[in-house]
């Protein structure tokens, strides 16, 4: 079985971290600000959950759900009127497997779940192939943009949108800036 990891308990309304995310995060209650004060004093490590009900404002054992994500705090930000801007970054999923309420915060025992990492030619291959048509994507994109801002102005100025207006990009595009093919 795998190993028992004990952090700091953070609990989140309205919000899922998943791996891999950095996100900001606004802490305005004491227990939280508590669990990322004990967190910052150990290995920056804290156990994220989302609540089950938004609106339980001391969320106990029965208001969490059991899977959750580890995360590393990133930085911390003092804001006025108490509340803590946190950057957190999530690393894995994990499933609370025991729930302690302390003085001043919550601290719960996590399973951490790894997932598997495919380094196969194929896999290689594909994730090649994805970032291309990323890129290519982003380019008309900005393109496209482009466009739609160009042909938006001509027409709130009251001319019509011609062939002789469009910039010359050697390709055949329609009145929006997309491909024709």
């Amino acid at each position: 079985m795998a190993e028992l990891r004990t952090l700091p308990l953070l609990p989140l309304q309205g919000l899922i971290v998943f791996p891999y995310m950095i996100i900001h995060l606004d802490v305005m209650r004491e227990r939280s600000a508590a669990a990322i004060d004990e967190a910052m004093l150990k290995d920056k490590k804290i156990m994220l959950v989302a609540q089950i009900k938004d609106e339980t404002e001391n969320p106990g054992e029965k208001d969490i759900h059991k899977i959750g994500t580890l995360a590393e705090i990133r930085q911390i930000f003092k804001l006025p009127g108490g509340a803590i801007r946190v950057l957190v970054e999530g690393l894995h999923r994990a499933t609370v497997e025991n729930y302690r309420e302390l003085e001043r915060y919550a601290e719960v025992d996590i399973t951490e779940h790894t997932d598997p990492i495919d380094e196969s030619m194929q896999m290689e291959a594909l994730t090649r192939a994805v970032a291309h048509e990323f890129e290519e994507w982003v380019k008309l994109s900005r393109r496209s943009a482009y466009f739609r801002h160009h042909f938006g102005r001509r027409r709130q100025a009251g001319r019509p949108y011609s062939r002789a207006s469009e910039p010359k990009t050697g390709r055949a595009t329609g009145a929006f800036g997309e491909n024709r093919r």
